[in-house]
């Protein structure tokens, strides 16, 4: 089984912490007050003793946790013998299971990873080591050979690029890396329900906490997507989803845009009946002209709605970003009040 090849650091956005270079042995040597707390949460089903050993030879200091849904009993204890904490979890959404380590596991630096792909564990020195210089989320991407994109994710990336200026390719991949700060506001603060790899990059985006990104090249698995179901219900959801988006992150450009286009139909409209009003002198007002007047009138509203509600996304963000910072970090846990 060959190892992913780093590919080159991604351009780096305003206000992001610098990438290192990481050597993963200098990791595993420092002293044991330095090293922060790790905690690899694992979930779905595979090789789980194969993923343990290979964390546990990368990351000797670290948690390791199991989460499966209905796991029999056959596979609780193999799980159990490779070392690991098991959680048998009833089948629910991504979302809340997410949630559930986020607050059953305390840690300062928690890896999310599927329970497959054992050679993933070679990236988690480098992935801890961004972590630590100042990142609050980290997305691991691996890209197979010969592999492309759905229509649905390229949609989904391009409305996450135009909503925050840049890494939309961050919200597919179920292999990530978070602080604990962030980690504590997405339980406390993010909206339930969902896609969790979705919700956890664009939490991070929405409070403008700093964001890397890790490519992984890789020719033996395909990389985990989140693909919208066929038909029509998948398509609508996916708009939904997109649509919802924006309006929440760029209420004053889409609603602004909208109401730009109801105004350029209402005058369109009334052209024809101000023409002849011009040649009359008089016109009685009709259906045409009150539709003209109803259209100029919405453009009005929804554009000052826009206004309005983008204000209202930049104080709910502000917020956020000031609950993310009350949350202590490793050093500051031990300290006691002054």
């Amino acid at each position: 089984m060959s190892h992913p090849l780093l590919s080159a650091p991604a351009p780096r956005r305003a206000g992001a912490v610098p990438s290192r270079i990481v050597r993963p042995a200098a990791w595993t040597s420092r002293p044991e007050a330095a090293v922060a707390e790790v905690a690899v949460l694992l979930t779905g089903r595979g090789d789980v003793a194969a993923m343990v050993r290979g964390y546990r030879t990368v990351l000797p200091r670290a948690q390791v946790w199991f989460y499966g849904f209905d796991l029999s009993a056959e596979e609780r204890a193999s799980a159990e013998a490779a070392g690991v904490a098991v959680r048998s979890v009833p089948r629910c959404g991504r979302d809340a299971l997410v949630r559930r380590m986020f607050a059953e596991v305390d840690a300062d630096i928690y890896i999310l990873a599927p329970a497959w792909g054992a050679h993933d564990a070679c990236l988690a020195p480098l992935i801890v080591a961004e972590v630590e210089a100042g990142r609050d989320l980290v997305d691991v991407r691996a890209v197979s050979s010969g592999s492309a994109p759905s229509i649905g994710d390229r949609l989904l990336v391009r409305a996450v690029d135009f909503a925050f200026g840049g890494w939309g390719d961050t919200v597919h991949s179920d292999f990530k890396a978070c602080s604990r700060r962030f980690a504590m506001s997405y339980h406390r603060t993010a909206p339930r329900g969902g896609q969790s790899a979705r919700d956890l990059a664009l939490h991070a985006l929405r409070l403008r906490l700093p964001v890397g990104r890790v490519t992984a090249l890789e020719a033996e698995r395909p990389d985990v997507v989140s693909v919208p179901p066929p038909g029509v219900a998948g398509w609508a959801a996916l708009l939904g989803t997109i649509v919802r988006l924006l309006v929440e992150e760029r209420p004053r450009r889409i609603l602004g845009l909208a109401g730009l286009g109801l105004m350029a139909l209402g005058i369109a409209s009334a052209a024809p009946g101000l023409e002849i009003r011009h040649w009359r002198g008089t016109l009685l007002p009709g259906p045409r002209t009150l539709a003209a007047a109803a259209s100029l009138a919405a453009g009005f509203a929804v554009a000052a709605a826009g206004v309005l509600l983008d204000t209202l996304a930049a104080a709910r963000q502000e917020v956020g970003r000031l609950g993310a910072a009350a949350i202590p970090r490793r050093a500051e846990r031990g300290t006691p009040a002054a």
